[in-house]
């Protein structure tokens, strides 16, 4: 299985929406935009929020489970294409709101929260 998907989340500032693509295979989510791609697991860990740390953008931890749940929803045929390009959907919205709410804060995004994180999940 190899279906390819996009969630576009918009960025304060660029003033504009970014196009992510994600591809759903058996290993779980294979994501680029521009410089960082690569295989991540069904959580998305590690290039989806190395992404959106890289970019500056924030996300609920809540993240990690619903992007697995989607994964497993479609990949054990539970929901059809359709319908997780609405719930991916939905997700874009999701974190757009947070981000076009986000206050301007004077701070470099640290790709060191992700890696803590990614490895808590992995039960390392």
């Amino acid at each position: 299985m190899s279906e390819q998907y996009k969630i576009s989340i918009f960025n304060k500032l660029r003033g504009r929406r970014d196009t992510y693509r994600l591809i759903l295979n058996e290993h779980g989510w294979y994501v680029s935009f521009i410089a960082i791609n690569g295989q991540s697991d069904a959580r998305g860990c590690p290039f989806l929020y190395d992404n959106l740390d890289h970019d500056g953008l924030s996300y609920p931890i809540e993240l990690y489970d619903v992007m697995e749940y989607l994964w497993k929803m479609r990949f054990y045929k539970k929901v059809s294409r359709k319908q997780l390009e609405q719930k991916l959907s939905a997700i874009s919205n999701w974190l757009s709101k947070i981000n076009e709410c986000k206050p301007k804060i004077d701070m470099k995004p640290s790709r060191k929260g992700t890696a803590a994180i990614c490895t808590f999940y992995e039960g390392r």
